[in-house]
């Protein structure tokens, strides 16, 4: 793809972080001192994407971000697999070793980096050690120490604390409501056990359909903004980050809710609890990137916090099971 336009998945809230990010390189373009290769981090793709292009259409003095440039070029995942293959690695160098076409110079945008193969990640180190003239690369991800630290020592490493705005849709709304309750619920000692899991497979069952719900509409809209370019496979390889993206920010929100909770108990020994419940939650997250289903993670999740908050009659009965 060659285009200087980007896509997000919603509306992105820069902030003094970015601000100060883009001036400082910003300054060292027009001091001429700009490295040849930026390793771009954070928890927001959208954020790095947009600074990434900002800095493009900079270096390649287009008069406009949204078109389409000759010597801009990107690389991304493809397939259900979202990786980046040697092929398609080996496509691109070949383009940035071509004269440009119109600039003075090239820039290569890779997305998600992280997830090159193995095969593309050796072709492309040669690359990054050897890098033709006035030519600027620029790799994205969430995830940097995935990143051969070949590649990682090669590169100038620029952290973006940029977060997404919060999900604020109606459905997702009730459902942290009723998930609060059902803390409320699990932490009492009053609490039916019959209506605990009730509860609890009535928030995985609603979990479950929302996922899904909010996929696909958030997904739909977010097509308007994709770049015309993007191949068949290249699209399905944003659609699934896009969903995964959107599902682990629900399971930060999952998280948050449940240390505010906590947090705003008065009962003190709750703290404890809630390292134990953290730690567990993360670790059960980890295994999404391994397959592991969302509403099993969910509902281990959830019978796990039963035996945290203390309800042997509960967990002694699912157990067995």
């Amino acid at each position: 793809m060659n285009t200087l336009s980007h896509s997000t998945s919603g509306q992105l809230s820069k902030n003094d972080s970015f601000d100060r990010l883009l001036q400082f390189l910003q300054k060292t373009i027009s001091n001429n001192r700009f490295p040849h290769a930026i390793l771009f981090h954070g928890p927001n793709l959208n954020a790095l994407e947009s600074l990434a292009y900002t800095l493009a259409a900079e270096l390649l003095k287009s008069t406009t971000k949204t078109a389409v440039h000759p010597d801009c070029f990107a690389l991304r995942p493809t397939n259900k697999m979202r990786q980046i293959s040697a092929e398609d690695t080996r496509e691109l160098i070949s383009n940035i070793q071509k004269t440009p076409s119109l600039a003075n110079g090239k820039v290569a945008i890779i997305y998600e980096a992280d997830r090159m193969h193995l095969a593309a990640a050796n072709a492309f180190l040669k690359t990054l050690e050897e890098p033709p003239l006035n030519t600027y690369i620029f790799l994205l991800t969430n995830h940097p120490y995935r990143l051969l630290e070949t590649i990682r020592s090669r590169c100038m490493a620029l952290y973006l604390p940029t977060r997404p705005e919060p999900l604020e849709h109606p459905l997702w709304l009730n459902w942290t409501y009723d998930y609060q309750n059902w803390l409320s619920l699990a932490s009492s000692t009053k609490s039916h056990p019959v209506l605990l899991i009730t509860s609890l497979y009535t928030l995985i069952a609603t979990f479950e359909s929302l996922l899904k719900n909010l996929s696909d509409t958030h997904w739909e809209l977010a097509q308007n903004s994709l770049p015309f370019s993007l191949t068949e496979e290249e699209t399905l390889a944003l659609k699934t980050s896009f969903q995964k993206s959107l599902r682990d920010q629900l399971f930060t929100n999952i998280a948050h809710v449940t240390r505010n909770f906590v947090f705003n108990n008065p009962e003190p020994a709750l703290v404890t609890k809630l390292t134990l419940l953290i730690e567990k939650f993360e670790h059960l997250t980890s295994l999404l990137d391994v397959n592991l289903n969302e509403c099993a993670l969910l509902e281990s999740f959830l019978l796990y916090s039963l035996r945290i908050w203390n309800k042997p009659p509960v967990i002694s009965s699912i157990a067995t099971t």
